[in-house]
């Protein structure tokens, strides 16, 4: 009876430890997003903020004080000076953080993205220039916006 519980019991175990294992590689840490807005990090990168030495990167949309509804696409563009994105293997990038909350991460010379889903509210989006150790510079760019 005891041979019985204890084999029971070691395949339970074996199950669980199997099913922990196989829903933690199924997060999304390949740093894109998707549309819901979900952005991944390997936990074991650095956040660090380091200074700009002369890189810009600027809000043209949207601007401060704009309104949207729940339903409208909120496009998000910039205007970057003395940063190469992307180019020759740099890995630079930039992130679209909403409430201090990393919402996307920007790859190649691309200088625009669109937040989608949120709720009526007030809402601080920021951008943010980051180099290819994930290194955010110092400063960026924020407006705040209402969603009704």
């Amino acid at each position: 009876m005891y041979r019985k519980l204890s084999t029971v019991l070691v395949l339970f175990l074996v199950v669980i430890f199997a099913a922990a294992c196989s829903s933690s590689s199924n997060n999304n840490n390949n740093h894109g997003h998707n549309n819901e807005g979900e952005h991944g990090h390997d936990e074991t990168e650095s956040h660090d903020m380091i200074p700009n030495n002369g890189a810009i990167i600027r809000l043209i949309s949207p601007t401060e004080g704009a309104t949207f509804t729940t339903d409208e696409e909120i496009v998000v563009e910039v205007e970057i000076e003395n940063f190469p994105l992307g180019e020759d293997g740099t890995g630079n990038h930039w992130h679209v953080l909403v409430d201090e909350s990393e919402y996307a991460m920007i790859m190649n010379a691309n200088t625009s993205d669109v937040i989608r889903g949120l709720e009526p509210g007030e809402y601080t989006i920021t951008v943010r220039l980051a180099n290819s150790d994930h290194q955010n510079l110092e400063e960026g760019d924020s407006v705040v916006i209402t969603v009704e």
